[in-house]
């Protein structure tokens, strides 16, 4: 299944088209590591987060640069401010404040 998930998952980020001077990528979800299948079918609440660690390592390992993982929580969508006004949502936000965060770190 991981590997259908990687082969589709590079199959359409093929389709991206990426500068040449971006040497970085970031993705905006949660850390931990895919627990066992027992553990991770042991609660709903487990196996959502089994597969959002799932899509999560799918994701970077098919990207074609070095991707930075950023925490949800730690991101304040609030600095944001007036630059994302409606219809800009809260994933919107996690993603801008992501990159720039990327690309303050990444020269």
């Amino acid at each position: 299944m991981r590997a259908k998930a990687l082969l589709q998952a590079r199959k359409e980020l093929s389709l991206v088209p990426l500068d040449k001077q971006a040497h970085a990528g970031a993705i905006v979800a949660k850390e931990g590591i895919l627990p066992d299948l027992d553990t991770a079918f042991s609660t709903h609440l487990r196996i959502q987060t089994a597969e959002g660690f799932f899509h999560r390592d799918v994701f970077r390992d098919a990207c074609q640069r070095p991707c930075r993982v950023t925490r949800p929580d730690s991101l304040d969508t609030a600095t944001v401010g007036r630059l994302a006004v409606n219809p800009w949502g809260r994933d919107q936000k996690l993603a801008a404040l992501t990159a720039w965060q990327a690309m303050r770190h990444w020269p």
